[in-house]
């Protein structure tokens, strides 16, 4: 996609006075599209100049001062040293140049750049932030400063059409298990053996390449701008350089006569042999340590295999070795960011050894792979932004941890390439010793590092459980895989998981993010990589660690406390769940809170016993604030954050309390909270709606009580008064809900194979078109009476029908919150395409009220699930809403009630055959917002002006409530 920019004005303040860098004005110019907001036209013979007696970094090495542009608009001086990634030979005849260097006054900020008689490219690290300089322009005049690039809608996303031996797998795995490499902190040090690696690289390109660029030197200075960022992540992650030969007679420039494929068939896998024969062929197999083409076109990657650098083709079929790997462009666009690390860092990286780190699929055995990445992943060996649970839509410039102890696996057990050793100390971190903490409960985990040489270490916490079955999306229920996707390294050596921000919204479980606790027990385990950031980065080290989280069967752990006053003692409460014995070993909490969203925590107890409670003074506190308090471990690493509100105490005069609501609301019970009253007891009544008598409940000196014993998912009133010199006041009322059952989690992992686009029973006409495993309709209802029979019918117009897919319904008729027992699997269709048709008989034994139906579509020739729980590997699962009446005499006449749209955006309808008396609508506290009186058989209900959410509409028919829960779009 293109865009063009009619004006731009000057930066006023930011605007740039280097005499390498100005800011430019973009009146009719194309550029390419990238996230850049400011623009700059670069003096590139000044820069060149400036660069040309630049001295190779190395101890005693004096830096060029230059000027960089950054994402900001401003410009920042870097100490650079040059740092070839091509021959010499090449490198004076192309006039290219390659460099790296550091941010004067801020060695953390690290740069990597190539020059060029016809540009600068560039790649910078900041504190777990990557920007991009690159020309934008045809002419390479106008230049922009951008983070990662993302896929544009329509664009076709890169593949990797690598897939690992089994051989190759093996071999990997039990290098990684063996006396050269372990998973243990100790010997991670060891196995980097404080060595700095270079490897010969052949890089072959087509005569569509060669034209691109426009001729031979310019595709040199391709190659250059490239490899310079490649080698950049190379460098800071693997202790590896890759080294360009100066192989003038591999770069072609005539399509018609260079030994290649055209872009479609090359890109299939014709490049694979051909680059390894012309290897062989033109230069020999002793003259080199890996080989690679760069292909225009083909939006495809091809390594040949996992793991073949230094490995000489068997025969002249072979394929799969060093030379036969190659990297082919998007779009026809052989540069830029997602050229140079989604796919060259990426086919490189299986060159040296390292699997896919996804895991929305798995490959070959799973116990010799990467699979360590939920969904997509994020990194250089992910599938970002080409899959359908995409973690985001590009790849960091970085690599897991597990692709660095493959590689480091790898190469240790290679003899080519040649090294030096590394004089430079590596980091040395902590012991990091397991915890167990509850279930359902945030925690962080911090390293403690040191550096002999003081350079500035930044750290990179990642999850690493390997999946064994798809993990698509991630929830708090399940023990397979990574709960957490990777971050960036920066400067903080800890990491909140799930993020703060997150956990201060009270998100524990973020799909959006894909960071969840767990709410079952397991075990997870994490790695810190911490890197020292040598300036040098041919004495860059890196340290590893490893802790092990066990989550228990107790939990969660969490702050009670809601309301505290600053007129009386007031204690902060939490939820201790059994944290305080062995398991747990937690005798002492901190307890501090925040007013500004985290940034700034302040102490209220620094330590204090571990026993749920503990009394502080908040006199000094002014009314009406909201702090949010954080009760934290000692000892451990898990914490619970709660809103609370300070006020005063209000006086005893008859008056109605206050905030009265119901939280912690279960499908049996409820918490009822409300604000003191001085000097009171209390008086609370609670009814289901639908009755007249209510339950009391006298002489409370709490203002909160849990209600028990109520039943399932219905509407309960609940009344509070204080009661003052033995003269009951006025009532707080509320209604609420209990809640429902929670199901069993199920899905597909390649809904693309086949999804559900309708659903029609009693009363249910739904359409979806969300490419999802699992979609929750329980919003879409339907209505059916005992012993009736009711058409079914479901279908897929996707255009993925296939004639192996079936379709299964449950529908839970005893509400008791599966789909086990007994005439719950309700139809089961044949084989066939779409559609699927079908009965189902409602049983006579169903228990009335409201239920839940779940749809299954899956594919049996493809590991099918004809279960209600759980994955299958194509297809989906939705979920509805029933509502089942009894047929009886006494149903004749009674009125019958429909409510839409629900959703609703703005009017809400309800009709009946009867008089409708009044209607109520409710916020999900109970709180009145809307009041009709009414005689009529239709009613129009306006909750345009309604925010978002939940609500409760009591409908009065006859005398008698009927209440439903409405979501407000």
């Amino acid at each position: 996609m293109k865009k063009i920019f009619l004006t731009l004005s000057i930066f006023g303040g930011l605007a740039l006075t280097s005499a390498q860098w100005s800011s430019t004005s973009m009146k009719g110019t194309k550029l390419k599209e990238t996230k850049s907001k400011n623009f700059y036209s670069l003096n590139l013979d000044l820069i060149r100049s400036q660069l040309s007696n630049t001295q190779e970094t190395g101890k005693n090495s004096k830096p060029t001062i230059i000027e960089l542009p950054t994402l900001d608009g401003k410009t920042e001086q870097f100490e650079v040293y040059s740092l070839p990634v091509v021959e010499k030979t090449m490198a004076e005849r192309y006039q290219l140049g390659s460099y790296v260097g550091t941010k004067v006054g801020d060695p953390t900020v690290y740069v990597r750049f190539s020059v060029s008689p016809y540009d600068l490219q560039s790649m910078m690290f900041r504190d777990g932030k990557y920007e991009f300089i690159e020309p934008l322009n045809q002419d390479r005049t106008v230049y922009g400063v951008f983070p990662k690039s993302e896929k544009q809608n329509g664009e076709k996303a890169f593949s990797c059409n690598t897939s690992e031996s089994a051989k190759s797998q093996r071999q990997i795995d039990e290098l990684s298990k063996g006396s050269n490499f372990s998973n243990s902190s100790t010997d991670f040090n060891k196995a980097t053996d404080s060595k700095y690696r270079t490897y010969r690289l052949a890089v072959s390109v087509p005569g569509e390449y060669t034209q691109y660029f426009g001729g031979v030197s310019q595709a040199a200075a391709g190659i250059n701008a490239t490899m310079t960022r490649v080698n950049g992540v190379f460098e800071k992650d693997f202790g590896i350089h890759v080294n360009v030969l100066d192989l003038p007679q591999l770069i072609f420039a005539n399509p018609a006569t260079d030994p290649y494929s055209s872009g479609s068939q090359g890109a299939s896998g014709a490049w694979n042999l051909q680059l390894q024969q012309t290897l062989t062929s033109t230069i020999g197999n002793d003259a080199y340590d890996l080989g690679h083409f760069f292909g225009r076109a083909g939006n495809v990657g091809m390594a040949g295999d996992v793991g073949n650098v230094c490995r000489n083709p068997a025969n002249s079929n072979d394929n799969t070795s060093k030379g036969a790997a190659f990297s082919a462009a998007r779009d026809g666009i052989p540069e830029g960011d997602r050229f140079d690390i989604d796919l060259v860092a990426h086919e490189m990286g299986h060159q040296f050894g390292a699997d896919h780190t996804y895991s929305f699929l798995i490959q070959s055995s799973p116990n010799e792979s990467a699979h360590m990445e939920p969904g997509s992943g994020s990194t250089i060996m992910s599938y970002a932004g080409i899959t359908s649970v995409d973690v985001q839509s590009y790849r960091d410039s970085y690599y897991h941890i597990r692709s660095i102890e493959q590689v480091k696996a790898y190469i240790n057990s290679q003899s080519c390439g040649t090294s030096t050793t590394i004089d430079n100390n590596a980091p040395v971190l902590e012991a990091l010793p397991d915890k167990t903490i509850p279930k359902g409960t945030a925690f962080v985990l911090n390293a403690n590092a040191t550096d002999a040489e003081n350079h500035p270490l930044t750290y990179n916490w990642e999850e690493y459980d390997l999946a064994t079955t798809p993990v698509t999306n991630v929830t708090a229920d399940y023990t397979n895989g990574a709960k957490f996707r990777s971050l960036p390294p920066s400067q903080q050596s800890y990491r909140y998981f799930p993020k703060l921000s997150q956990v201060l919204n009270g998100n524990l479980s973020n799909a959006a993010d894909w960071e969840s606790v767990s709410n079952v027990a397991r075990t997870m385990n994490f790695k810190v990589v911490v890197r020292d950031n040598n300036p040098d980065v041919k004495q860059q080290q890196i340290s590893a660690g490893s802790q092990k989280i066990t989550v228990g069967n107790d939990g969660p752990f969490k702050v009670l406390t809601n309301k505290v006053y600053n007129n009386i003692a007031s204690n902060i409460v939490w939820d201790v769940a059994n944290t305080n014995t062995t398991t747990y070993n937690v005798s002492n909490v901190k307890i501090d809170y925040t007013t500004d969203s985290g940034q700034n925590w302040n102490v209220l107890k620094a330590s204090t016993p571990n026993d749920g409670t503990e009394e502080i003074d908040f006199s000094s506190f002014n009314d009406g604030l909201d702090i949010i308090v954080r009760v934290s471990a000692i000892d451990n690493v898990f914490y619970a954050v709660g809103k609370v509100n300070i006020s005063k105490v209000l006086a005893c005069d008859g008056s109605a309390p206050i905030n009265l609501s119901a939280v912690n609301i279960v499908q049996t019970g409820a918490e009822i909270r409300w604000d003191i009253v001085a000097n009171a007891t209390y008086k609370l009544r609670y009814k289901k709606l639908i009755d007249n008598v209510w339950t009391e409940v006298n002489n409370l000196t709490a203002n909160d009580y849990v209600l028990s014993q109520l039943e399932i998912n219905k509407s309960y009133d609940v009344q509070v008064a204080a009661v003052c010199s033995g003269t009951v006041g006025t009532y707080a009322t509320l209604t609420f809900i209990t809640s429902a059952f929670n199901y069993c989690s199920a899905g597909s992992t390649s809904p693309a194979g086949g999804k559900i686009s309708n659903v029609t029973f009693a009363g249910i006409n739904n359409n979806s078109s969300a490419n999802v495993g699992y979609e929750d309709f329980s919003n879409v209802s339907g209505n059916v009476t005992a012993g009736q029979i009711y058409n079914f019918s479901a279908s897929n117009n996707t255009g993925s029908n296939s004639s192996f897919d079936q379709v299964i319904v449950w529908i839970d008729l005893n509400q008791d919150g599966d789909f086990d027992d007994a005439g719950e699997k309700v139809l089961t269709t044949d084989v066939k395409t779409s559609p699927w048709n079908g009965t189902i008989t409602i049983p006579s034994s169903i228990t009335p009220g409201r239920t839940k139906m779940r749809v299954r579509l899956h594919a049996v020739n493809s590991t099918p699930n004809e279960t209600p729980c759980g994955n299958s590997y194509f297809g989906q699962v939705e979920d509805y809403t029933l509502f089942v009446g009894q047929l009886a005499v006494s149903d004749v006449d009674k009125p019958v009630l429909k409510y839409y749209p629900n959703p609703v955006k703005d009017i809400f309808n309800i009709e009946s055959d009867s008089k409708i008396e009044s209607v109520k609508v409710f916020d999900i506290t109970g709180k009145e917002l809307i009041s009709k009186v009414l005689n009529e058989r239709k009613v129009q209900l306006n909750l345009a002006y309604l925010p978002s959410g939940v609500y409760i509409v009591r409908t009065i028919i006859d005398g008698k409530a009927e209440t439903i829960k409405v979501i407000k779009k």
